[in-house]
């Protein structure tokens, strides 16, 4: 079971990562006052936040993978890493709402 639990972290820290390269994208190519929404510090800051979760959360994955192939009793490091990186994917997919924002593209 815990080696299900591992996988499935990863491919939740794939998403987070597609999310961040297009929100990203998306901050350097729409314009808004004349210059693209990435340079705006609340945008910026919200990158930056996401690109936090999405390390930490490969970190994580990383840990409980590691320890997997090693000892086979994994359950805390497997508990941590369910925890971390399923709400830092919902606070990834709301930063990349809020920097989309009305677009929804």
């Amino acid at each position: 079971m815990d080696w299900e639990r591992v996988c499935l972290f990863a491919s939740q820290v794939g998403t987070m990562e597609r999310l961040l390269e297009a929100s990203i994208k998306h901050a350097r190519t729409r314009p808004q006052f004349g210059q693209a929404i990435g340079k705006f510090q609340a945008v910026s800051h919200r990158i930056v936040d996401m690109k936090v979760h999405v390390e930490a959360a490969r970190l994580l994955t990383y840990k409980a993978a590691s320890r997997l192939g090693r000892t086979r009793a994994v359950s805390m490091d497997a508990a941590m890493a369910k925890l971390f990186v399923s709400e830092s994917l919902v606070q990834t997919a709301l930063g990349a709402v809020q920097i989309y924002g009305g677009t929804g593209t």
